[in-house]
């Protein structure tokens, strides 16, 4: 007789008997693993290999324990499978390596793709232009080849090159370079040019049809450029006529992209790159005198230079990629450039990128990340204008007024006339649209007027080559040793029987120096200096010691005897400065001494330039 507990037991197993029937009749052991296993597949279903290099195995992804797989390659000639998938590279070709996974009693057919290449070496990185003084760094890849690569280059009097691929081009000519490794080795030929052709910048982004100036230092008088861009239809080109060994090139945008124009010249092989993108025109938006202020102020600095005559103070502002802008009397003949920004930062610069004295302009270079004013080339007669800068060493400055003549040409340069006020300091500083867009570079007043204020138009800045850069010690140096020569062979030496009268006096020719003794009993000394045609008078006045010069008097006179101009006394210097806005006609040049004076004679070498 059964217990309870045995019947109850043999009740809850006939129970589950039941259930397990009724719920696993139709799964197998072989489904349940099938289910839980995902089919196979390839990790990677090609590869480049090279012969005689390295191997590469046949990888999976959800490979069962029970699976069976199969290799066999198509062409054995160009790459061997062994039975564990590894294949070895034999033939330079293409080979597929059929591949058949059995698991889960299923079979799946997988190709798999080798392309096999003779071991070589190829660059990355690479040019086939520079210019003398580039450096350039070339890149290249060993493959197939596990040896490390070694540079050369074939005349190391042209070029040299480091052991990491840094070329440096010498001298004119042509080299090949080589990239070795191994018994295999890379060429690449690069022409080293003379750098006689340049322009402003060699990445200009453009909105509306833009002329830009080329360059060139050929002195061949038949030398002709030609523009080769890209097939892209995102602008087209046209070459002006030759001003100054320059040439403009007119930019007229079609559509938005980036295109890549070559400039090249008959007379050498020198060849120019410039990238061109145009970009979509943005409706322009007034900005308050507030937002002006905001948006200018914080890009704009205070320059002071140390010359041989005294330090001169100026100002200047940000224009892409670490570039700075100024007048280039500003910075002539320094030896020493120092920079203030509105966060009274100072800075040191080290390098001019290029500077024209004809047009008045320079441009610093300071790799600092500063943001940078937008330029506009268009300019109509009563804008509203902005003139920011400096003066005095009142940095932050900021005046108001309008545009009184939008193109003034003046010895074959363009200003815009304004008569917001500007003062010595301000020159160098930019002048503002009511857009927040640099339209001028600030640069001299008439003194003998009211509000007759000048700006080089904006326009102008495209004639300066930034791809000669020089260091300051450089360029003062041959700053230094021009004048020194100069003066040397253009001096003139007071003619004292003719010093006394004003219309007997000689005459000051531009770019001469004139040497003199004012005696302490002389009233003063005269010299007459013609004017042909308006324009400025920039001069400069020394002698042995600054006591003699806070003494001494230098003043222009029209011919009629009124007062035109008195210099500007550095105090700290025995230097004294001139720059004035003159029409044509006679002007007298009068060194004096006060009536009063009781010291000794005093010593002077003054020289004036007019353009």
């Amino acid at each position: 007789m059964l217990t309870t507990k045995k019947i109850i037991l043999q009740f809850m197993t006939a129970m589950l008997l039941v259930f397990s029937a009724t719920t696993f009749t139709d799964i197998s052991p072989y489904a349940m693993v099938e289910a839980a296993t995902p089919a196979p597949s390839l990790k990677v279903d090609k590869a480049t290999l090279y012969v005689g290099y390295k191997t590469h195995i046949i990888q999976f992804k959800n490979l069962a324990s029970n699976a069976k797989i199969t290799y066999k390659s198509s062409n054995s000639k160009v790459a061997k499978v062994t039975g564990k998938g590894i294949i070895s590279p034999v033939a330079k070709g293409t080979t597929t390596i059929l591949t058949t996974v059995t698991q889960n009693k299923k079979s799946y057919t997988f190709k798999f793709t080798a392309i096999v290449f003779n071991p070589n070496i190829t660059y990355r990185q690479k040019t086939d232009y520079l210019n003398i003084g580039d450096t350039y760094q070339f890149a290249a890849s060993a493959n197939g080849i596990s040896d490390k690569i070694i540079w050369s280059v074939s005349n190391t009097n042209v070029a040299s090159i480091s052991s990491t691929g840094k070329l440096k081009a010498l001298k004119e000519g042509t080299v090949t370079i080589y990239a070795k490794a191994g018994s295999k080795a890379a060429a690449c030929k690069v022409v080293i040019g003379t750098n006689s052709l340049g322009t402003f910048s060699t990445d200009i982004t453009i909105d509306e049809t833009t002329t830009i100036w080329i360059n060139s230092s050929n002195e061949d008088e038949d030398e002709a450029l030609s523009v080769d861009p890209t097939v892209t239809g995102i602008a087209t080109y046209r070459l002006g006529s030759w001003s100054n060994s320059k040439q403009s090139l007119t930019i007229i945008p079609k559509k938005v992209g980036t295109d890549t124009i070559t400039i090249t010249s008959s007379s050498s092989k020198d060849r120019l790159v410039i990238k061109v993108t145009v970009v979509k025109a943005s409706k322009k938006t007034i900005l308050s005198s507030k937002q002006i202020y905001s948006k200018c102020v914080p890009n704009t600095v205070e320059i002071r230079a140390t010359t041989d005559a005294g330090e001169v103070q100026g100002s200047g502002f940000f224009i892409e990629n670490g570039k700075l802008v100024t007048n280039y009397h500003v910075i002539e003949g320094a030896s020493d450039i120092v920079v203030t920004t509105s966060n009274k930062k100072q800075y040191t610069i080290k390098n001019i990128l290029g500077f024209n004295a004809d047009i008045d302009l320079a441009v610093l270079e300071l790799n600092i990340n500063h943001n940078s004013l937008e330029i506009c080339q268009k300019v109509a007669g009563g804008e509203t204008v902005y003139a920011l800068g400096s003066p005095f060493g009142f940095n932050g400055t900021m005046t108001k007024g309008m545009v009184s003549t939008p193109s003034r040409v003046i010895d074959g340069v363009r200003y815009i006339q304004i008569d917001a006020s500007i003062s010595h300091g301000n020159s160098g500083g930019p002048l503002i649209n009511e857009y927040g867009e640099v339209i001028g570079i600030n640069t001299m007043y008439y003194e003998g007027g009211q509000n007759l204020n000048f700006a080089v138009s904006i326009k102008e800045l495209q004639k300066i080559n930034t791809n000669e850069p020089i260091t300051v010690t450089e360029y003062y140096k041959l700053y230094d040793e021009y004048w020194s020569q100069w003066f040397y062979n253009n001096i003139i030496t007071e003619d004292t029987t003719m010093s006394q009268n004003p219309y007997t006096s000689q005459t000051a020719f531009s770019g001469y120096g004139i040497k003199g003794i004012l005696g302490a009993t002389e009233s003063a000394d005269y010299y007459q200096f013609i004017v042909t045609q308006e324009g400025f008078l920039s001069g400069s006045l020394q002698s042995d010691s600054i006591t003699d010069m806070k003494n001494t008097t230098f003043s222009i006179y029209n011919d009629s005897g009124v007062l035109i101009y008195t210099a500007l006394k550095d105090e700290t210097t025995p230097s004294q400065y001139i720059y004035q806005y003159l029409n044509p006609g006679r002007y007298i040049v009068k060194l004096s001494l006060p009536n009063e004076y009781s010291g000794g004679d005093t010593n002077y070498l003054f020289s004036l330039s007019y353009n």
